[in-house]
């Protein structure tokens, strides 16, 4: 029996090396993407490991959030980067992106008004409605999207130059009757930001 108990775990220690391994090599390869700014690889990487989306996300998110204050422009791609993988991040961990989504929401609020600046905040607003909507994200943060949504339709009345066209037609549509991120949401109130 105790041979049996042996071998046993002997085998389970065994198959847990190639997961380990894979981990290691999504992993390695997700920050080399980002090192090199090649973030289409990011979406290869994805195709080749399906069963760690999730985790790809938080990582992603993990890096931009470190970059928010001293590199905003490189936190606002890897922030969006991570836009598709946000809805399959496990319940368990869904509270590490909600804090992520929160501190580039603020990084973004400093850097709106900046012409220099504003497309990526741009970016961030655009990713975190996109974000704030996944079923994940609303079961934690009912109202995350709320905060995304009146932050994003504040930069756009602030700064109309910045060449946001794209997120003001987003906001547009977030504040459409029944916008599927509204939905559920009746009798709420989306501040004017005015």
């Amino acid at each position: 029996m105790k041979n049996l108990v042996l071998l046993s775990f002997g085998l389970f220690a065994i198959s847990a090396l190639p997961v380990a391994a894979q981990a290691a090599s999504w992993s390695d390869g997700v920050n080399a993407a980002i090192s090199s700014g090649k973030f289409e690889e990011i979406d290869r990487i994805a195709a080749a490991n399906p069963t760690a989306l999730g985790e790809i996300g938080l990582v992603l998110l993990d890096k931009s959030k470190s970059l928010a204050s001293s590199n905003p422009e490189k936190a606002a791609l890897i922030f969006a980067a991570a836009t598709p993988f946000v809805g399959q991040i496990p319940d368990g961990k869904v509270d590490t992106a909600i804090a992520a989504i929160k501190t580039l929401l603020d990084a973004a609020k400093g850097i709106s008004g900046d012409q220099s600046s504003c497309v990526g905040a741009s970016k961030v607003y655009s990713s975190a409605l996109n974000m704030s909507s996944q079923p994940n994200v609303v079961a934690q943060s009912a109202t995350l999207h709320d905060v995304a949504l009146t932050d994003a339709r504040s930069a756009v009345r602030s700064n109309s130059a910045c060449g946001s066209q794209g997120l003001d037609d987003q906001v547009s549509l977030a504040l459409q009757p029944n916008a599927p991120a509204l939905a559920g949401l009746q009798g709420a109130v989306v501040p004017s930001g005015d």
